[in-house]
């Protein structure tokens, strides 16, 4: 339910909006989880987090091969926190 009030914020943020997009990803909405992604991108185009949102959502589309390349990009991104690194080798390896 809070989501759904932070999509009605007045300038949400890149976080809010990819965890919006992960809620409609979870719940096979694949339309609303894209609507979301693109504006978070909009946001903030280099957060691991919404590469991450970005290569579930390519997967869910069947698109494997470019869900993995993006997932392994992320995964051997220098800078990004061990959570985001483990997150994408367990995403990687669903794949």
């Amino acid at each position: 339910q809070h989501y759904f009030t932070a999509s009605n914020a007045e300038a949400p943020t890149w976080i809010c909006l990819n965890a919006l997009a992960a809620m409609w990803l979870n719940s096979g909405n694949l339309n609303a989880c894209v609507a979301y992604l693109n504006h978070a991108e909009d946001l903030a185009p280099n957060a691991s987090e919404i590469q991450l949102t970005r290569a579930r959502y390519l997967s869910a589309k069947g698109e494997w091969e470019q869900a993995k390349a993006l997932i392994k990009q992320v995964g051997d991104m220098a800078g990004n926190f061990a959570r985001v690194r483990e997150l994408a080798r367990t995403l990687l390896r669903q794949v």
